[in-house]
C-alpha cells in the first residue's frame, strides 16, 4: 500500500504499472488517518481467501466470485469498516487494483469489487444484507471477472492500464448490418436494424445513468453517457435517410431532430432536417434555418461546410 503523494492522472508510459501515478486516487496523507483500517480490512480479505482463484476452471471461479462477492460486501457493512465506505478510499483501492493487477496478481479482482462496493456505499447506494448487492454491482463484478483491465480502464483517469481493443457492443453490429441494407438500397431492412440499435442505445443510456446515480467514480469508453449520445445521433441520422428514401419525410424529419437533440453539434442530423423539411414542401425560410444550423455546426467541427452551403443556396431569398 505504499502510494506516492502525487495526485497525477498521467504518466510517462502508455500503459503498466507507474509508481508516479495514484491512477485517479487521493493524494496518500489525504487518507493517512484510515490506513491502518484499509491495511486491516485488506487482511480479513486474505484471510478469507476471497478472489483468489487462478483464471482457469472459468465456471466454477465465476461462481465462486458470485459468493466471494457476498462475503465481501458482509465485511464492508461490518461496523467497524464504517470510516471506509468514503469515495476517497474507493479510489484508493480501485488504484491497489490497477497496480495489482499490473503485477498479475489474483487479489486485484478482490480490491476492484471492495472499490465498487465501497463506491456505491459512498453514494448511500448499498443496502444492507448480503443478499441485496445490487445488480449494478453484480453486473460490473461479473464483467470483471471476465476482463479486469478492462473494468480498471473504464474508471480510472490515467493511462496506466492499457485502452481495452474495440470491443463488440451490440448496437454497433446493428449499425453495421444496417447500413450493409443501406449498401442494396433494403431500406425497410435497414430501418429495422437502425431502431433495433436504438433500442440497444437507449438501455446503455439507461445503465450509465443508475451507473453516474450509483457510483462516485466517472466513466469513459463507448458506454459512457456523452459516447453514447453520439452514437445515437448517427443512428438517428441514418433512420432519417431510410425514412425519407421509402417516402415517409415526416417520419425522416422526427429522427433528424432526434439526432440534433441527442449531439447538438452534428452537422449531418441539421442536413437531414433540411432534406425532410424540403420533402414536405415546408416553407423555404424553414429548410433556410435548418441549413444555417447545419452550416453553423460544421464550422464550428472544423468540418467542411460545402454541402451544407449548397443547401443553403437553394433557400436563398
Amino acid at each position: 500500500n505504499n502510494r506516492s503523494n502525487t495526485n497525477s492522472t498521467t504518466c510517462e508510459v502508455s500503459m503498466g504499472y507507474c509508481p508516479e501515478c495514484t491512477h485517479g486516487g487521493p493524494p496518500i496523507d489525504l487518507v493517512e488517518d484510515v490506513l491502518g483500517l484499509v491495511e486491516l480490512f485488506q487482511s480479513k480479505v486474505l484471510s478469507a481467501k476471497l478472489f483468489d482463484l487462478p483464471p482457469g476452471a472459468a465456471h466454477f471461479r465465476q461462481d465462486q466470485h458470485a459468493t466471494d462477492l457476498k462475503a465481501l460486501i458482509r465485511l464492508v457493512q461490518q461496523p467497524e469498516h464504517t470510516k471506509l465506505r468514503s469515495a476517497d478510499i474507493a479510489r484508493v483501492f480501485l488504484a491497489e487494483a490497477v497496480d495489482c493487477n499490473h503485477r498479475h496478481e489474483a487479489i486485484a479482482q478482490a480490491w476492484a469489487c471492495t472499490a465498487l462496493l465501497l463506491s456505491a456505499a459512498s453514494m448511500g447506494k448499498l443496502p444492507q444484507g448480503d443478499d441485496n448487492v445490487p445488480p449494478l454491482i453484480q453486473e460490473l463484478a461479473a464483467e470483471a471477472d471476465k476482463d479486469l483491465a478492462s473494468v480498471l480502464w473504464r474508471f480510472t483517469p490515467c493511462n496506466c492500464v492499457a485502452a481495452p481493443q474495440a470491443s463488440h457492443l451490440p448496437w454497433s453490429a446493428m449499425k453495421t448490418a444496417g447500413s450493409q441494407h443501406v449498401k442494396g438500397k433494403d431500406w425497410a431492412s435497414a430501418a429495422s436494424c437502425y431502431m433495433q440499435a436504438l433500442t440497444m442505445l437507449e438501455t446503455a443510456q439507461e445503465m450509465e445513468t443508475e451507473l453516474l446515480a450509483a457510483m462516485c467514480f466517472t466513466s469513459r469508453g463507448p458506454r459512457n453517457l456523452d459516447q453514447v449520445k453520439v452514437e445515437q445521433a448517427r443512428v438517428f441520422s441514418n433512420l432519417s435517410l431510410c425514412r425519407l428514401s421509402f417516402g415517409e419525410a415526416e417520419a425522416a424529419l422526427e429522427a433528424g431532430v432526434a439526432a440534433a437533440k441527442a449531439n447538438p453539434d452534428f452537422a449531418k442530423a441539421y442536413g437531414r432536417q433540411v432534406l425532410a423539411l424540403e420533402a414536405l414542401g415546408r416553407p423555404a425560410s424553414e429548410c433556410r434555418a435548418a441549413a444555417e444550423n447545419a452550416v453553423r455546426v460544421a464550422r464550428s467541427q472544423k468540418e467542411s461546410p460545402a454541402e451544407y452551403l449548397a443547401m443553403l443556396d437553394r433557400f436563398r431569398e
